[in-house]
Parts: C-alpha cells; structure tokens; sequence
C-alpha cells in the first residue's frame, strides 16, 4: 500500500470532520464508508508479495506446516477482502497509520505496515506477521483515546518484532511431530481400548494447554515490549494499563438510561407497556424460547485472554499507578460505532444494532440516519422471524449485563411480528413527516412499506 501524505491530506481530515458537525444538525447524512479499496489490484499485489516473502523465510524442515498456514492466512485474507470485510476510509487510514509510523520512528523500527480496518465491532486488534495488521473498528468505538490506541498499536507492533507469528508456526510443527509419533500413537489407542478415557484426556489436555501457556506468554512480551514502545513516544505508560481496563470491562452496553416508551412511542401506533414487562404474559409465549445458548456464549467469544493477570504484570512495570492523564481525544468514536451499527445488521444482529441507534440518538435525537437505523433493525429482526432465524439475530436477554439493553432484547422477543412491523412502520412514517428531506428515511420507510418477504417465496 502507496505511504500516505499527511501533510497532503491534513485539509481533507479537517473538512470530513466538519462534515460530521453538519450531520449532527441533519443537513447531511451519514454514508457508510466504502468496502472495497480505492485499488484492489494494489492491495491484492501487496498482499501476494508480503505472502511469498513469508513462504522464502520458511525453514525446510517445517516447510509444509508453514505453507500450510501461511497459504490459510493468504486465502483468509483474499476472502474477508471479497467478503467486504474491511472499511476503506481514507480519513481513518490516515489517522491509523500515523499513529503507527510515530511508534516505528520513535523505536527505529523498520516494518512496513499494512494496515486494514476491519468492520468486526468486536474491540480488537491483529497482528498477521509479516507486517500485516487488522484493526476492528469495534476498537476505535471503544478506545476514545488517541494513547489507548497507541499501546495497543505498539503491543502489535511488538508481536510482529517478536516474531510471534513463526513462533506460533514451530509450535505446532512440534506439535504434529508428537502427535505423529508412533509410540504416541500406540499409547493412546492402548489406553482407548482399555477405557482410560480420563488418561487419554489428560495427555491431550497437556498438549493442549502446554499451547495456550505458549499464547500467553506472548501476550505478556507483547505488552512488556510494546509497553517500552510506547514510552519512547513520550506517551504516558499509564495509558496501558487504562487500555487493557477497558478491553477487559468494555463498557458498550452500560450507558445512560434510555426510556423506551419514549424513544419508540409514536401517536399513530403507541408503545404498549406489555412489550417489556418482565413476566411472559403473551399468548404463544416469547419468540426464541428454545434460544441457541451456546451461540451467545460469552466464553466462546473472548478475544482478549488472561487479562487480569496482564493488568496486574503491566501495572507493576509502571512507575506510577494508572492516572487519567492529560488524554488526546481521538475523533473517529462515532463514524466507528455508526459503522459498528452497520456492521451489526450487516450480520444479522439486529438487537445489537437496534440498540446501537437508540444510544447513539442519545447524544444526536435529530440524527435522521440513526432514526432510519432503529425502523430497519426493527424490520431485519420481523424478517428474521418470518425466516426461523431469530435466535441468530436476538440474545437471550441475561446475554446483557446493562438493564436497557435487556430490556430493548425482551421487548424484541415479547413483541408479535405484527406488531414489531406496524411499530416499523408507524415510527418511519413519523420522522418521514418531520424530517421531509431524509433520503435515509424515505428508503427505510418504503422498504417497510413492501414488508417482509415470505421463506417459502
């Protein structure tokens, strides 16, 4: 990917962000950003040679598990890329990468990064080796901060000097070695046939875990060293310790407190009280009783692993306890939750990106993007019940920790598909009357006015 020049494109930042004061005043709406790049051939070139590269540095005796990687990683990427995966916002391309070329010339590092902004809310960051990194736009929601997103740019930085990646590689040739073993082998069927389950379990358990202790200690090298990368900026270090807080707490989903009845009451079709009531009172029941559990699981989507005791370690590398500090307020917040929104009803979580809009309207109530984001969360999840996939697009209630969030989930799932339409619909008609000019809301409105399509058809 071509170096971008900031000096260039300082009136660009300057203008798109003035363009967010006028849409905050509803002269403008906001356009989800482009999902596939300016250049794809480039980035397709890019990415080949940064493969080929990593196949050369291969050691012959474990050439075909790293090719083997490698090529899974290669052909990942090509899919998320087709996939429209990432965001390609030359505002936040810029704002990124120059927080990642300040860390690499205060470190006389030599890297050249490729960049890519994933559209995954998860807060997360992902390091590819070979200079490759996605940063989710979930993070940038997340991280308001610009030395937040500092450290955790530097602890990736650090896992690609550190080589992780290769390190990860040899393991797991180490591991096919043993797993391969003929004397391994036999032990284990031996055990099976004789019923030592509780013995074959360990053994794998010992493999298994011998790998996750290999992970985590690479997390703590990554924030040790990314920690001393951060500090040869002159950014505070406590930032650190700020960040790995906020990863491990993620506060998305506690906010102010959102009437209901009043965010979604409208004079054509009022809110109906039942709609939240905590006992399920409704003929017929909720929708979802049978909800997929396992699917919702918390614990199946950690990203972030051990995070309590990497805290305690990075505090005890700082002189000084955490500390607010002086921050520097990062300004792609909001275009990264809207494109979180988007993301959401992308996916199919419409309860997630129903209460997205509605949190956001806190701060924005005459945003007239937001309000058509709520009409067509509310349509997406009267599809999803039409099409029996409403335990993939709505949680179980208790998946929340935030009373308003459970509370938008047992509305959704205590509502009839008529009525969640005709509140569609009479809410969208609404603010078509009171915002005349919103192409947004006139495209959800009609969209709301063909109702749902038919499975069968």
């Amino acid at each position: 990917m071509p170096r971008i020049n900031l000096r260039r494109l300082r009136p660009f930042l300057f203008g798109h962000l003035l363009l967010w004061v006028v849409a905050a005043h509803g002269q403008v709406e906001f356009v989800p950003s482009s999902c596939v790049p300016a250049d794809s051939l480039l980035l397709i070139r890019n990415l080949d040679s940064r493969y080929q590269l990593a196949l050369a540095e291969a050691p012959v005796a474990s050439r075909e598990i790293y090719a083997e990687a490698l090529m899974d990683r290669h052909e990942g990427l090509l899919d998320l890329l087709r996939g429209e995966q990432f965001l390609f916002e030359p505002g936040v391309q810029v704002y990124v990468e120059a927080i990642f070329q300040e860390i690499i010339r205060a470190n006389q590092l030599e890297p050249d990064p490729l960049i890519l902004i994933g559209r995954s809310p998860t807060a997360n960051a992902l390091s590819l080796g070979n200079g490759i990194f996605i940063i989710n736009v979930g993070l940038l929601e997340l991280l308001s901060d610009r030395q937040e997103l500092a450290f955790v740019f530097a602890h990736e930085l650090a896992h690609d000097q550190l080589r992780h990646l290769y390190a990860k590689l040899d393991a797991r040739a180490a591991l096919s070695d043993q797993l391969g073993q003929r004397e391994f082998r036999r032990q284990m069927k031996k055990a099976i046939r004789k019923g030592r389950t509780e013995e074959v379990a360990g053994q794998l358990q010992e493999i298994v875990y011998g790998q996750r202790r290999h992970s985590r200690a690479h997390e703590v090298e990554a924030d040790s060293l990314g920690l001393l990368f951060l500090r040869s900026t002159g950014a505070p270090a406590a930032a650190a310790g700020q960040t790995l807080a906020k990863l491990k707490t993620d506060p998305f989903y506690a906010t102010d407190s959102i009437d209901l009845h009043r965010a979604l009451h409208v004079a054509d079709y009022p809110f109906k009280a039942r709609w939240v009531k905590e006992e399920d009172l409704l003929f017929g029941g909720e929708f979802g009783e049978q909800e997929s559990e396992s699917f919702w699981d918390h614990d199946s989507l950690r990203t972030h692993p051990a995070l309590d005791d990497r805290i305690l370690r990075v505090d005890s590398l700082l002189d000084t306890g955490p500390s607010d500090g002086d921050g520097q307020p990062q300004p792609w917040v909001e275009w990264a939750a809207r494109e979180c929104a988007e993301s959401y009803l992308a996916e199919g979580a419409t309860a997630h990106a129903l209460y997205t809009a509605l949190k956001l309207l806190q701060r924005r109530p005459d945003d007239t993007y937001l309000h058509a984001l709520v009409g067509r969360s509310l349509l997406a999840t009267c599809q999803a019940i039409e099409d029996h996939d409403f335990d993939r697009c709505v949680p179980p209630p208790r998946y929340f920790d935030d009373p308003v969030a459970r509370q938008v989930v047992r509305m959704l799932r205590q509502m009839r598909s008529s009525e969640m339409l005709h509140l569609c619909r009479a809410y969208l008609a609404d603010k078509q009357s009171r915002y005349p000019g919103s192409r947004a809301i006139q495209t959800a409105f009609a969209k709301a006015q063909e109702g749902i399509i038919s499975a069968k058809d």
